[in-house]
């Protein structure tokens, strides 16, 4: 195994919710996330998208796990230990980032030293984004400083080339009921973490279900609200 192996999951709002619904993950937010807070709106869906957006991050911190906010706005989890052993602590870091795109939700997670975890983002549509999520830029970042040749498997940061970086690229295909009709939506999904000044920056496709499997893990509406109750119980 890597050092810093990289999860993500990929939460499917993939039908219509029930205020009951809405209420699990209200309450589960509102309980373990602590950097933001949300008015209680059961009839709104974007409401209903914001919750989602950070049940993931909620879901890990159910398990005596706090979130801490650097600089540059980066996220990271400690795990609260009764007395931790120092190198056990320094790296049970989980750096992650959360991203969200019409009906799909997203977090980017990896385990390790501080300092590194926190070098993790993941965009939905455009691999700016997850480097610039990676790396903490803040909104309103000119796009055009940052260049991608795909095909050579190169990435530019205003001329210059950006040493170190994982791009690890894949697509989500959703079936999301819209009343009676399934709507087929496809994202195109980028998750990019910084290997360390020494490494080579590389570009990785993942296409078929096995090779996405040891890393991506896709859920829907029903499978979050029957985990809840077993990680808040």
């Amino acid at each position: 195994m890597s050092e810093c192996p990289i999860l993500v999951w990929m939460l499917s709002l993939n039908r219509e919710y029930t205020v009951a619904e809405y209420d699990q993950c209200f309450k589960l937010v509102e309980e373990c996330i602590g950097y933001t807070k949300f008015p209680y709106q059961p009839r709104n869906e974007d409401s209903f998208r914001a919750q989602n957006h950070h049940s993931n991050a909620a879901l890990l911190m159910m398990r005596h796990r706090t979130d801490t906010e650097g600089r540059k706005g980066k996220h990271w989890i400690e795990q609260l230990f009764e007395e931790p052993p120092l190198e056990k602590f320094n790296h049970s870091m989980i750096g992650y980032h959360l991203a969200i795109s019409n009906s799909l939700c997203g977090m980017a997670m990896t385990q390790g030293e501080r300092q590194k975890v926190v070098n993790i983002g993941l965009g939905i549509i455009q691999y700016a984004d997850s480097y610039m999520r990676a790396v903490g830029q803040p909104i309103g970042f000119d796009h055009a400083r940052i260049d991608f040749d795909v095909v050579n498997g190169k990435a530019q940061m205003d001329g210059k080339p950006l040493i170190g970086w994982e791009f690890r690229v894949f697509t989500a295909n959703l079936g999301v009921a819209r009343g009676t009709r399934i709507v087929h939506e496809q994202y195109e999904c980028v998750c990019a973490f910084f290997r360390g000044p020494t490494a080579e920056t590389k570009f990785i496709w993942h296409q078929t279900p096995r090779e996405l499997e040891s890393w991506v893990q896709f859920i829907n509406i029903d499978q979050m609200v029957k985990v809840i109750p077993k990680l808040t119980a």
